[in-house]
């Protein structure tokens, strides 16, 4: 304990889930599915060799445990909002 604080030293303390979350950030179709954005983007080797679709699979068997557990899950998602008279293809070139 530190001033008060307890300090959660050993990683069983510190994914000990009732105090603990799985926060899953940006799992949105337009990243890791073949027919989103960045798909349609056509960036090299996004969706074959970055490993996404590797992660897809990960996060998926890492919500199923969370949810076994009763773990708090978060799910965080970006969104944009584009006028309708610029394209988005402007915005990132």
């Amino acid at each position: 304990m530190i001033d008060s604080t307890q300090v959660l030293e050993t990683l069983e303390e510190q994914i000990e889930p009732s105090h603990t979350a799985l926060i899953v950030v940006d799992m949105q179709n337009d990243f890791v599915d073949q027919k989103g954005w960045v798909a349609a983007q056509a960036m090299p080797g996004y969706l074959d060799s970055a490993g996404v679709s590797e992660a897809v699979s990960r996060s998926a068997r890492l919500l199923k445990g969370a949810r076994a557990a009763s773990l708090l899950r978060v799910f965080v998602r970006m969104l944009v909002y584009v006028v309708e008279t610029i394209r988005t293809r402007d915005i990132f070139s």
